[in-house]
């Protein structure tokens, strides 16, 4: 924990306590719902005692004074194909409870990496299906996912090839905070900006706004540049000058 004026507070948490088990941990990331005034963690783990060996996903609850919640981590998603690259945003308002969203990538075959998500309410129960956000047969990844209390709806982006595969654009696709209906898939980047459009990063505004910044291999240069779009619902009054 770090405090407000940017010093530790209080020693390290551990959350997970693998080391020496043949169980891998990596790759966290970590939202704040404040209507429970808890953090949540999400990570990745290999487990070498169970064969095959996969990726699944684990979580676990942090209450705002610092103290891991439960005895162990929980499971998130343990299907059969590698879970990987979890990332987590939550919306805090209904009061005392409040709802997370998870996305990560999950490789159904080699070269065929799709994006799943499921929503989960403050005490990591599920509240609807494992939902698959992207459909295409080639690798998608880098998922990245920002939740608004204005419009009560997350925003999940990642990098998805285009064309022949050899160049990339940023997909996004909207989800609501109740409702089991998600919204239909769009494009960003892409030959828009370049050809490598990925690594997108995404956080919510004001009004429902959010913003999608993302890197992008400019064309023509050998050098990548960072991109950003603006998404929302505002409305803009016409300006006539007499």
């Amino acid at each position: 924990m770090i405090s407000s004026s940017g010093v530790p507070d209080g020693g390290n948490l551990s959350l997970s306590a693998t080391s020496g088990s043949s169980i891998s941990d990596s790759n966290p990331d970590v939202a704040y719902n404040r209507s429970h005034n808890e953090y949540l963690v999400v990570w990745e783990r290999v487990n070498q005692n169970i064969m095959p060996v996969d990726a699944d996903l684990y979580g676990r609850l942090v209450s705002g004074n610092g103290a891991p919640q439960g005895p162990a981590a929980e499971s998130i998603s343990s299907e059969k194909d590698d879970q990987l690259n979890p990332t987590v945003a939550a919306i805090p308002t209904v009061p005392g409870e409040g709802k997370y969203f998870v996305a990560w990538e999950s490789l159904y075959a080699p070269g065929n990496m799709n994006i799943y998500g499921k929503r989960l309410t403050h005490d990591l129960s599920s509240d609807s299906f494992i939902w698959m956000l992207s459909t295409s047969l080639l690798d998608d990844s880098n998922p990245s996912v920002a939740a608004d209390e204005h419009s009560d709806q997350f925003l999940i982006a990642w990098s998805q090839p285009w064309g022949s595969g050899s160049n990339s654009q940023i997909s996004v696709r909207y989800f609501p905070q109740e409702t089991n209906t998600q919204g239909d898939s769009f494009q960003i980047g892409g030959y828009q900006t370049g050809m490598y459009s990925s690594q997108p990063a995404t956080v919510a505004g004001t009004s429902g706004d959010f913003l999608v910044a993302f890197s992008d291999l400019t064309l023509g240069l050998p050098d990548k540049d960072i991109f950003g779009q603006l998404l929302g619902n505002r409305q803009y009054i016409p300006l006539t000058i007499r």
